[in-house]
């Protein structure tokens, strides 16, 4: 009879947990989206200032036309 009344508590324990993360989940998701937008934006603003860039000042920074080309190209949501 004991056993039976820890089963129970115990399982109330690891159903409690389970709430827990679902409800942390739900709160941190769209935090995590928000980060991932600004990310893609950050990108996206970057790639198009490459292209603006002259030989030179890309010469500055280590690039070739090539490479600043090749980076300019990619999705925003490509790393």
């Amino acid at each position: 009879m004991r056993t039976a009344a820890h089963a129970i508590a115990r399982r109330r324990r690891v159903d409690a947990a389970a709430v827990l993360d679902t409800v942390s989940d739900l709160f941190t998701m769209p935090y995590r989206v928000l980060v991932t937008l600004r990310l893609w934006q950050a990108r996206s603003a970057y790639r198009s200032k490459l292209m603006e860039l002259d030989v030179h000042r890309l010469t500055d920074i280590g690039l070739s036309e090539a490479e600043a080309e090749r980076e300019a190209r990619k999705p925003f949501w490509v790393e």
